[in-house]
This record gives structure tokens, C-alpha cells and sequence, in this order.
């Protein structure tokens, strides 16, 4: 998903529908050095017009041959016309922040398949209630949950808050669980 662009646009004209709904070709935008896509037409208009994708912004799709400034594809044009006139009247966009919702699945968006850390903490710390387990798991699902964390913070898209959140807390409530079960045990020993 974050691959280099180059630096200096060329114009080459797209072979595919540019904003049709159906058969158009996915969108690719530059942020910084590294690309973000695919994203499908309409969340492409939803990014020009929250000023994400801006006319001086490297845009990419299937069928083009070089990455080239949106302001050099005129099917464009209106809509980025209609984005200036909106920023021109409205407070500037949050930085970092997209502002649309791109990912799109049949899980309604529930399950954080694009942060594997999340989603490995979450089942992870569900495994660690297996009795013997959690001694091995619970560590495993709060590391797990802190790189999901992380990748969150990273990418705001591939979401997983929740899960990784999740993950921490059982994982660390098991743990405290085995903690209080070895201080009984040395306890018992003792006396």
C-alpha cells in the first residue's frame, strides 16, 4: 500500500472510464513519498471534495503509465474546481486525517482484517482462558495488542482500536489471574 512515487508528474491519458460508477478502474493518490489506494471512484470524488486529493496531488490508476498531478486529467477538473470552492469557505481538513470510509467488505467494517496484530490480540487473549495456556498466551496478546495499537496510530484505515484494546485488557487480566494463583501456591508452600 505504501509504495514510492516519483518526484516529477507526466501526463499520460487513462484508457479506462475516469468517474463512471461501473467499470472504472480503482484510484491511487500520493501522501508524502508513499501511495494510498486502491480507492473506487466515489470515494476518490469523496477525497478531492474533503480536499484529500488536491490538484497539485500524484494521482494513479490501472491503464496510466506514469503517476501524474490531478490537475492534468480533465475529467477532474470539476470536481476539483468544486473542492476549492468549498475549501475556500470552510476550515482546513484535519492533517492526517481522511476523512472517508475506504474500507469495504461484506464485514461491515467490524473485523480489522487489515491489522493482523489487532486481530491476532483479540483471539490470542480468547485462547490464553485455556487453562495452562494463559501462562504462554496472555503475554503474547497484550504484545499483539500494542503493535495493533501501533499500526492504528500508524494508519488510522486498517482500524482494530478495539480489538487491540481488547486484547490488552484480557491478556493482562489473565495474567494478573496467574500472578495471584502463583503467589497462593508459594503461600501454601511456605506455611
Amino acid at each position: 500500500m505504501n509504495q514510492p512515487i516519483p518526484s516529477e508528474p507526466v501526463a499520460t491519458p487513462p484508457s479506462q472510464p475516469l468517474l463512471a460508477s461501473e467499470g472504472a478502474l480503482p484510484w491511487y493518490y500520493g501522501v508524502g513519498q508513499h501511495r494510498v489506494g486502491p480507492v473506487d471512484a466515489g470515494s476518490f470524488l469523496a477525497l478531492i471534495a474533503a480536499a484529500q486529493v488536491r490538484p497539485e496531488t500524484l494521482v494513479w490508476r490501472p491503464g496510466m503509465t506514469q503517476w501524474i498531478a490531478a490537475q492534468q486529467i480533465p475529467e477532474l477538473g470539476a470536481p476539483l474546481a468544486a473542492a476549492a470552492g468549498v475549501r475556500a469557505s470552510s476550515p482546513p481538513v484535519q492533517p492526517g486525517y481522511v476523512g472517508v470510509e475506504v474500507q469495504s467488505d461484506a464485514t461491515g467494517g467490524l473485523i480489522p482484517y487489515k491489522n493482523g496484530s489487532a486481530l491476532a490480540s483479540y483471539y490470542v487473549s480468547i485462547g490464553a482462558l485455556i487453562p495452562v495456556m494463559g501462562l504462554v498466551l496472555a503475554p503474547m496478546a497484550i504484545w499483539l495488542g500494542i503493535s495493533g495499537l501501533k499500526e492504528f496510530k500508524r494508519n488510522p484505515l486498517v482500524r482494530g482500536k478495539v480489538h487491540s484494546w481488547f486484547g490488552i485488557s484480557l491478556g493482562g487480566l489473565i495474567l494478573l489471574v496467574y500472578l495471584a494463583i502463583a503467589v497462593v501456591i508459594v503461600i501454601g508452600l511456605v506455611t
